[in-house]
């Protein structure tokens, strides 16, 4: 039996993000089910690349494809399990 495969929602769409999903679009172990991006123009790009992705994501299953200077200090409560 095959493990379920992980859900994960985006942050950022920007310069990295479209190598980043595009990445883990082909993961068979990871579904893209989310993208959050500020700018209109990033998310009609990614609207039109990925069609099908749903805006249903669970808490602690986000990539971020933002500089580390927009997320500096994250508190503990809002990291990742495992990390």
């Amino acid at each position: 039996m095959s493990a379920a495969p992980l859900r994960i929602g985006m942050v950022g769409y920007g310069y990295w993000g479209p190598n980043i999903v595009r990445n883990l679009a082909r993961l068979a172990s990871a579904e893209l089910v989310a993208l959050c991006d500020a700018s209109e123009k990033n998310r009609a790009r990614f609207e039109a690349a990925y069609p099908g992705v749903t805006r249903d994501v669970p808490p602690k299953t986000v990539v971020m494809g933002v500089p580390a200077r927009a997320v500096r200090s994250v508190p503990d409560e809002e990291l990742l399990e495992n990390q």
